[in-house]
């Protein structure tokens, strides 16, 4: 057997435990797997935004829970590949793993989760590519993830236009009866557009006699998230952004980097509301970036109001158990090496991110500290330590 004979059984042996076991792939056929197919689906384009080759995604619900994903990247290169004279637009679609071209100008990583477009189509009823690239539209059609033809031209089209349309129905064969929920998509959306700054999402649910439409886009990233939540209280001080990229090296010498960011204010009110994420997924029970940035915190409070010592040798945890209550904070990173508590990213556990945070946190509440009326800041602090402790 030829390695072309060998990879393609292989890889119908992958698609078809796609189709038996979805739940590998996407977590179930329930409606929170239907939502992860979508995402999965979504997470191409947004791997284009953060390399800076696309600006905007169109997302519409259509009648008959089909969806349509368009984005205004460069589209896929029409280069061969080495899978069974597959162009790497075919590839990306059929095939696993990841796919860059020789010049280094575009890379599908799979998604979030590694699943990528090819569980996408293979959990479909049907699918549609339609690929705009260098002047050419080419198009390719599916149904339960076998394609209908070969690869077609069907327009050419100035090189000012391109990006790649996806249509798919998701197998309701496999998958339960559950509509999609437009709210759900507009959040998670609205989430990624704060982590990606400048990058729009227009959302269409088009299943109705009154199509709806949501426009997702932050300008300035995690600061305008935090600007929109100012409404929980009055601000007690400028919001504090921060983005910086952390170079790090590995115990075996390979060099990699960080991307951080960070928005933050405290408010005059107790309605905390303070996110992490990492690589764009919410880690909901935290982990080294949160506690990195609450030590940063902490350490520069109780280092220049000596609040342990005011304050009756107050311990730092139940300090920032009070003080956290009046915070608005979003920390975010992306990291190339993520390792987590458990099999889901929920708790980060990267340790190398714990002390770059912590220095960032405590220059930047500094750095604020600065612009501001030493009385005001320090007067704030202690009001609300000791109005916890009065109530």
């Amino acid at each position: 057997m030829t390695d072309s004979e060998s990879s393609k059984k292989w890889q119908n042996t992958l698609y078809e435990h796609t189709r038996k076991r979805p739940g590998m792939f996407i977590g179930g056929t329930d409606a929170r797997a239907l939502h992860r197919l979508l995402f999965e689906a979504l997470d191409h384009a947004i791997d284009e935004a953060l390399i800076g080759r696309c600006t905007h995604i169109w997302l519409t619900l259509l009648p008959e829970n089909q969806v349509l994903i368009q984005d205004d990247s460069l589209g896929i290169p029409m280069i061969p590949t080495r899978w069974e004279n597959l162009t790497l637009m075919e590839a990306v679609l059929e095939r696993t793993g990841v796919f860059r071209d020789q010049q280094g100008e575009y890379e599908d990583t799979g998604s979030s989760f590694g699943a990528g477009l090819r569980v996408v189509n293979a959990l479909s009823s049907e699918m549609r590519a339609e690929n705009a690239h260098q002047g050419q539209v080419w198009a390719k059609s599916y149904h339960a993830g076998l394609a209908d033809g070969p690869l077609q031209p069907i327009d050419g089209i100035p090189e000012i236009e391109h990006g790649l349309k996806l249509i798919f129905t998701p197998d309701f064969t496999i998958f339960e009866s559950n509509p999609f929920d437009f709210e759900h998509i507009v959040q998670r959306c609205r989430e990624i557009a704060y982590q990606i700054a400048g990058l729009k999402f227009t959302v269409r649910d088009e299943r109705t006699t009154q199509p709806r439409e949501e426009i997702c886009f932050a300008p300035e990233g995690l600061k305008t998230w935090v600007q929109e939540l100012k409404a929980k209280g009055k601000p007690a001080h400028d919001i504090v952004h921060i983005i910086q990229e952390i170079p790090r090296q590995s115990s075996y010498g390979n060099e990699y980097s960080i991307h951080v960011e960070f928005a933050f204010q405290f408010t005059n009110k107790p309605k905390p509301y303070i996110r992490s994420f990492v690589n764009l997924m919410e880690t909901s029970n935290g982990g080294t970036h949160l506690d990195a940035f609450k030590a940063g915190i902490l350490g520069y409070l109780n280092e220049c109001l000596a609040l342990e010592t005011q304050h009756n040798g107050i311990s730092l945890e139940a300090l920032w158990g009070i003080i956290s209550k009046y915070l608005i904070a979003i920390v975010c990173i992306r990291h190339p090496y993520p390792a987590f508590y458990g099999s889901t990213p929920l708790q980060l556990k990267n340790y190398d991110v714990y002390g770059p945070i912590t220095d960032l946190v405590y220059a930047a509440f500094a750095s604020q500290h600065r612009k501001m009326d030493p009385r005001k800041f320090s007067m704030y602090f202690h009001s609300i330590i000791k109005s916890d402790s009065t109530d």
